[in-house]
């Protein structure tokens, strides 16, 4: 079999999303036998936990990500009340940086 920088260039890949494209490399380098490092700098996985993003996020059993808003430690007397309880509730933090911020954390 050939080297697995032939076998990338042989195979055509759909245009489907960035981590099934990945799987497919991935499958591709079982089948020549070669180191995965190449595979590995794409694929990549954090080693440790981001302890900084642990303390102040929170992933929810649906996979979305929950965070407490800036502001509500003191100063809040000057505030309406509406402001206040708004300021009690958890955010959901948009798809964009969750992604981020799942990847942190595993």
């Amino acid at each position: 079999m050939g080297s697995f920088f032939d076998l990338c260039s042989m195979v055509c890949l759909p245009k489907l999303s960035r981590l099934t494209n990945l799987r497919y490399l991935i499958r591709i380098s079982l089948a020549c036998k070669e180191p995965k490092s190449y595979v590995n700098r794409f694929f990549h996985k954090m080693k440790k936990t981001h302890k900084g993003i642990a303390k102040r996020f929170k992933i929810t059993g649906t996979g979305k990500v929950k965070f407490r808003k800036p502001g509500q430690r003191h100063l809040r007397r000057k505030r309406t009340t509406k402001q206040v309880r708004a300021g009690n509730q958890d955010q959901v933090l948009a798809e964009g940086m969750a992604r981020r911020v799942i990847r942190a954390l595993s």
